[in-house]
């Protein structure tokens, strides 16, 4: 992100991290074509087998990207004129979920117990390139329609709670594994100011009260 943002790593769906460019050459794929279609790294695997001469599988998410480059292809779906994408990690305070649809980008956030944890994002980014402006107040026809395609796509409200599920396992079964709470001194260790605080917080997520 190069401090765009004030951010520096990928965990954000502004242009700075989300938007990847690609290159794709061979074989009846025309040089020195530039394409704008809002595409996804979901495409990259029924490309692959697209260009294996194949049809993609009817599980594969993302769709060929042969057709896009004027290529021939064995992948007769339409492709749908919006991409979606998440990003959640034990760094974020919620799991973030963009759609892109034409020039509007939509960002929500949402925790397993709270689809709505912060207040929704809306870029114009034929206006506001660098995504300073959030409309969403503005535009809230524009949101909704939005977000009802977002939710077709994930359903964020029931992938975080089984995203805390999946945490609370893995947590559970961390600690299990250091006896007389070992797993407490390494908490210490490898985050700076790990107070007695924190401590009782992880406690209480992973449901095992603490004060």
């Amino acid at each position: 992100m190069h401090l765009e943002h004030r951010h520096v790593e990928k965990m954000t769906h502004y242009e700075g991290a989300a938007r990847v460019p690609l290159i794709i050459a061979g074989p009846g794929i025309p040089r020195g074509r530039t394409e704008h279609t809002l595409t996804s790294l979901l495409d990259v695997f029924p490309t692959f087998i697209d260009v294996g001469g194949a049809a993609p599988p009817s599980f594969a998410d993302g769709y060929s990207l042969l057709p896009v480059v004027g290529a021939p292809s064995n992948d007769k779906r339409a492709r749908p004129a919006h991409v979606a994408a998440m990003a959640a990690s034990d760094s974020l305070n919620a799991g973030q979920f963009m759609l892109r649809q034409g020039t509007w980008k939509l960002i929500v956030y949402a925790t397993a117990d709270e689809p709505e944890a912060f207040p929704p994002q809306l870029f114009d980014l034929s206006a506001d390139v660098w995504e300073m402006h959030n409309v969403a107040a503005q535009n809230a026809d524009v949101v909704g329609r939005m977000d009802a395609v977002l939710r077709g796509e994930i359903d964020y409200p029931a992938v975080m709670k089984a995203y805390e599920e999946q945490g609370h396992d893995w947590a559970n079964r961390w600690t299990a594994a250091y006896p007389d709470q070992g797993w407490k001194a390494l908490l210490h260790a490898a985050y700076r100011n790990f107070s007695a605080a924190d401590e009782a917080k992880f406690e209480r997520w992973l449901g095992r009260g603490g004060q």
